[in-house]
C-alpha cells in the first residue's frame, strides 16, 4: 500500500543472489474507476497512489495483481493497458487473479508489452472448473497459455489464509512440470513465518525453484493492513526454506 512498506521489508530481504522479492500491488476494475472494490477493499490502493508504491530497488519483481469486474475481453485488456502507463517502468508485469481468462487477452497485451512478466493465477474457482483434477489443469495451462505466461501460481486460498495442501499441491506441480517445462512454478496458501518450513520445505527437493506468495497470514486481524513485521519475519524464513546453504542461484521470485 505504501513505498515505506515496500523499503523496509526489501531491507530484510537476506544477502545473496537466490531468490527476488516480488512486491504485489492490487489492482481491480473498480479502483481504475475510483471504487473501493467490494471484497478486500482496505487492501487495494487508490490508482493514484499506484506509481508511488513501487521502487527501483535491486532484487524486486514490481507486479500488479489485477482482478476483474467486467468479463470482457476487449475492456480487460483496456484495463491492463491504463495500469501499465501509469506504472511505467517500474512495472514489470502482472498477476492475473482471473479465472481462466482468454489466451487473446495476454496476446493482445504482450504486443503492446512485450517486456512484462505474466503470471497466471489459478484459484479456487479455476481449480474447480478442471475438475479439481491436476492433469487436467496441467493439460489446460499447455494447450491454452503455452508461451504467454512466465509462471502460474496455485493458490486455492484467494487471499484468505487458508493452508494449502501439501498433497494436492504436490500433484499439481507434479502434473505441470510434466507437461510443460518452461513455465515457472509458484504456490500460495495461508504461508508465514510460523509455517513456511513446514509447508513447503518438503516441496523444495523436488521443486528447487518453486516460488511462494503470501499474504492473508501476514496482514493485522482487525483492520485487514500489511502486518510489516510479520511480512519481514516471513520473507527471513522463506529465504532460509528456499535457498541452500551454499547460496546457489535460483531464478524465481520468494
Amino acid at each position: 500500500m505504501s513505498q515505506e512498506e515496500v523499503e523496509r521489508v526489501h531491507a530484510a530481504l537476506p544477502p545473496g543472489d537466490c531468490r527476488l522479492l516480488m512486491v504485489g500491488v492490487l489492482a481491480s476494475t473498480a479502483v481504475i474507476q475510483g471504487r473501493r472494490p467490494d471484497r478486500f477493499g482496505g487492501r487495494y490502493p487508490a490508482l493514484e497512489a499506484i506509481p508511488r508504491i513501487f521502487t527501483s530497488a535491486p532484487r524486486l519483481v514490481n507486479l500488479l495483481h489485477f482482478r476483474d469486474e467486467t468479463k470482457d475481453d476487449q475492456a480487460i485488456v483496456a484495463q491492463l493497458a491504463t495500469l501499465s502507463e501509469l506504472g511505467g517502468d517500474r512495472v514489470h508485469g502482472f498477476q492475473l487473479n482471473i479465472k481462466w481468462p482468454s489466451p487473446s487477452i495476454i496476446e493482445r497485451h504482450r504486443a503492446r508489452f512485450p517486456g512484462h512478466r505474466i503470471v497466471l493465477q489459478v484459484g479456487a474457482g479455476a481449480f474447480r472448473a478442471v475438475h479439481q483434477d491436476p492433469e487436467s489443469l496441467a493439460r489446460r495451462v499447455q494447450q491454452e497459455y503455452t508461451g504467454l505466461i512466465d509462471d502460474i501460481l496455485i493458490d486455492p486460498s484467494g487471499g484468505e489464509g487458508k493452508a494449502l495442501s501439501m498433497a494436492s499441491t504436490r500433484r499439481c506441480l507434479e502434473a505441470l512440470r510434466s507437461y510443460i517445462s518452461a513455465v515457472g512454478l509458484a504456490v500460495a496458501g495461508g504461508l508465514s513465518a510460523e509455517n513456511v518450513e513446514q509447508l513447503v520445505g518438503p516441496l523444495v527437493p523436488a521443486f528447487n525453484d518453486v516460488s511462494i506468495d503470501a499474504e492473508g497470514r501476514l496482514r493485522t486481524p482487525k483492520t485487514d493492513a500489511l502486518d510489516v513485521e510479520r511480512a519481514v519475519a516471513y520473507v527471513v524464513e522463506a529465504h532460509r526454506t528456499l535457498c541452500p546453504v551454499d547460496g546457489a542461484t535460483g531464478l524465481p521470485p520468494s
